[in-house]
């Protein structure tokens, strides 16, 4: 649905609920006018009769009076009235109306499509009884139903012309604005960098067309200037690469040297390629997509290795495990459908409290569910389980045995040789295929819940998959929660 669409039926469905709020309020004010107008005037008319017959009926006696109620009955168009005794007037009233004729001297039912209004009276001679004014209702009802079609008419008329002056707004606004500016930004892909939008608008989808403006300017500007950096890089290239040799000391650089050198030579291999064919588009596109993920290859290879170095302080602050854990699984759970693993999440319902950097956590956790996704068969299940225990930390970790929260992920992969797992922390050592994994994730893993006081242990076999346990401090729930 366009978006001019969908402002539309938002704003007509809200005018249309509005209007028929009003409606319902309108008429059920004009119903309760009208039934106040008839008591009133049933009232009215039964008290000035009853003016007449209380004199009449103490002068006159009772034959007297009812004859006038009889004669007034007959005279008065579209009213009636008549006298009831006092058992006859109880009896024509439920409970609650007893109660307020009794404490008003007057009540009202409505039966049959007629107001039926009763008056007390106590005649001389005898108990009270009351006078009964009937009126009926229909031509009062008939006008409040004729005012309902109007109303409901005049309701749907201004939601139609609502609707339209909405519809054609919206379109001459935002529609059409905004369909050039996806015009505008589908040329820029296609390499149409010259074209400048001018909508001469002060309002936001102005400011977003010459945001566009000049990002195709800048753009513009970069492929100019690109022939005129090549020397640059070639020199910067140049000094990156006598840096690197001068800082290949020991292991780490020993293991980024093998870790560069197969993108590296995929690289060249694919420029060569690209030389060989300048006249064939669909090669070079092709070379120049591995080239592409090549680099965005050794860039991942060179941000963990500087994680792992460079690693800063952590902001350490109470969480939820459990939500961390829980978001970490819905942020991977479309790249597990697309290999067809589940992830599930199990353990207590609770919270469970600890002090951490949320941040590394999370990519600890993010670390081991993506490796235990990539060992699970298809259709194959990770699952990350939280429990407290009462743990001791490993003699190379030291401490007393204190509470702590342990998250484990078990995968259903064929677990990891024993002669490898000693291994399994060690920088650049990776059990995946070559291009697939640097082998820095779990070392840095390693070192930042070593730096939260905590350890990682790892249980596998080939018939029960591979577990990673994540020990953290448990911590009591903070104050500022509790608050």
């Amino acid at each position: 649905m366009k978006l001019t669409h969908k402002l539309t039926t938002l704003l007509v469905a809200g005018n249309c609920a509005v209007l028929s709020g009003y409606g319902l309020l309108a008429r059920a004010r004009e119903v309760s006018m009208f039934e106040r107008d008839m008591e009133f005037d049933t009232l009215g008319v039964g008290s000035t009769l009853l003016a007449a017959v209380e004199p009449t009926w103490a002068r006159e006696g009772r034959a007297a009076a009812l004859e006038l109620i009889r004669h007034a009955s007959a005279s008065e168009q579209g009213m009636g009235f008549r006298w009831l005794p006092a058992a006859e007037c109880s009896a024509a009233l439920d409970p609650s109306e007893r109660a307020r004729f009794e404490r008003e001297g007057r009540a009202f039912r409505r039966v049959d499509g007629r107001l039926r209004t009763l008056i007390r009276f106590r005649p001389p001679d005898e108990s009270a009884g009351a006078l009964e004014v009937t009126k009926a209702l229909g031509s009062d009802e008939a006008y409040v139903r004729s005012s309902t079609q109007l109303l409901v008419a005049a309701t749907l008329a201004s939601v139609a012309v609502s609707g339209l002056i909405v519809f054609g707004v919206g379109e001459v606004l935002v529609g059409r604005p905004i369909q050039a500016l996806v015009a505008r930004v589908h040329g820029v892909g296609a390499g149409d960098l010259a074209r400048r939008l001018d909508f001469g608008r002060k309002d936001e989808l102005g400011a977003l067309a010459s945001a566009l403006d000049r990002m195709a300017a800048e753009l513009e500007r970069a492929s100019t200037q690109a022939e005129g950096e090549a020397e640059a890089r070639r020199a910067t290239l140049r000094q990156l690469r006598h840096a690197e040799r001068l800082a290949t000391v020991g292991r780490l650089a020993a293991g980024v040297a093998h870790e560069l050198g197969t993108p590296l030579n995929v690289v060249l291999a694919r420029a060569k390629l690209i030389e060989r064919a300048p006249g064939d588009p669909e090669r070079v596109t092709r070379h120049s997509v591995i080239i592409r993920e090549q680099a965005q290859r050794m860039t991942r290879i060179v941000r963990q290795l500087l994680d792992f170095a460079r690693r800063g302080e952590a902001d350490k602050r109470p969480a939820d495990l459990r939500a961390l854990a829980a978001d970490v699984l819905e942020t991977l759970r479309p790249l597990a459908l697309k290999r067809s693993v589940s992830l599930e999440l199990q353990g207590p319902p609770a919270e469970a409290w600890v002090r951490v950097d949320r941040t590394q956590i999370e990519q600890v956790l993010t670390n081991l569910v993506m490796n235990a996704v990539h060992a699970s068969p298809e259709g194959g299940a990770v699952v990350v389980r939280l429990h407290d225990l009462c743990s001791t930390p490993p003699p190379d970790h030291g401490g007393a045995p204190a509470a702590h929260w342990c998250v484990s992920v078990h995968d259903q992969g064929p677990g990891i040789p024993p002669d490898l797992q000693q291994r399994i922390f060690e920088p650049f050592f990776t059990t995946k295929d070559v291009g697939e994994g640097t082998g820095l994730g779990l070392t840095v893993a390693h070192g930042i819940v070593a730096e939260h006081d905590g350890w990682i242990e790892l249980e596998s076999s080939a018939e029960a998959g591979t577990r990673f346990q994540v020990f953290l401090p448990a911590l009591a729930r903070p104050a500022e929660v509790v608050a």
